[in-house]
């Protein structure tokens, strides 16, 4: 098993053809590291998908950043485009009351439909509700990109109550190991008890962090998805940098930060089955990390 992601996930990349040039590109990463934890779909039928993308979203809409990536995801659950598109809009409306930046509304629209869930209507309302009681707790580090993390939340059936419960639990054990203010964090592994995420955590912060002395908040983020994994420390501990290691970034400046982001959903992805309560969370951090680093990459200089 730890060594099969790996292999897709190269099998992909060399597929893309980006053996034949000295780039590699975001959507190309994170195309290959769904399809590596998901192998049961034709890559003809994403690559036809990603075209009907193309024609169906607007010309100004942000989902083209992550177009390759909907058009896997799409894939994987057997979605039809125009209705998928559609009520992904939909939910980016009903989202309106916990931040008018409409690109990450879109994003946790398409979360919300992918995850299967059908009463999204309810499940946008609850997303809300929980973005909300965090902006009450920590107004100043609750930004609008939270309301994705709130919907992966509720796309996993942890409620709210529940869900701030576990981001307290979890703050105030990250802050006893010297994480003080890592509530991003906190509110990633709360979406698995964090009496045992938080340790999987820790374990693979020091092991990452090497020779700093602290590690930066999206390097702490990607590596708190890659303690989702329900795996004992000591073996996520051996997954993690085998995965990171096997990754064949091609660039003259490879971007680390992408790449640990990469190597943690594989960790995560190839962990779960199509079954899995965590399933859900896995696409959702698919669509998160890559819109990150597709919209960063798309704004830079």
């Amino acid at each position: 098993m730890p060594h099969e992601a790996e292999t897709r996930y190269r099998q992909v990349l060399e597929t893309l053809g980006t053996n034949r040039r000295w780039y590699q590109l975001g959507s190309d990463d994170y195309f290959a590291a769904v399809i590596a934890a998901v192998d049961d779909v034709a890559p003809t039928e994403i690559v036809e998908r990603d075209e009907h993308l193309h024609e169906v979203l607007s010309a100004g809409n942000d989902l083209h950043l992550i177009r390759r990536s909907l058009a896997a995801i799409t894939a994987v659950r057997g979605l039809d485009i125009e209705l998928f598109v559609s009520a992904s809009e939909q939910v980016a409306e009903t989202l309106r009351p916990a931040t008018r930046t409409k690109r990450f509304r879109r994003v946790a629209g398409t979360i919300t439909i992918a995850s299967g869930r059908i009463e999204f209507d309810v499940l946008g309302n609850r997303a809300i509700s929980l973005y909300e009681a965090w902006q009450h707790e920590h107004r100043i580090s609750t930004v609008a990109g939270d309301i994705v993390l709130a919907v992966i939340s509720e796309a996993l059936g942890v409620d709210p109550a529940t869900a701030l419960d576990r981001a307290r639990s979890a703050s105030n054990q990250l802050a006893a190991s010297g994480y003080e203010g890592a509530w991003e964090v906190a509110r990633i592994l709360c979406l698995d008890d964090p009496e045992a995420s938080v340790p999987r955590f820790l374990t693979l912060a020091d092991l990452m962090r090497g020779r700093r002395k602290r590690l930066s908040t999206d390097r702490r983020s990607a590596i708190a998805i890659a303690a989702l994994a329900q795996h004992p420390p000591d073996l996520l501990a051996e997954l993690l940098p085998d995965r990171l290691k096997a990754i064949p970034m091609k660039r003259w400046q490879p971007d680390s930060r992408i790449a640990l982001s990469i190597a943690a959903l594989l960790t995560l992805g190839a962990s779960v089955s199509s079954t899995h309560q965590a399933y859900p969370a896995f696409h959702g951090f698919v669509l998160r990390e890559h819109y990150l680093a597709s919209y960063r990459e798309a704004n830079a200089g």
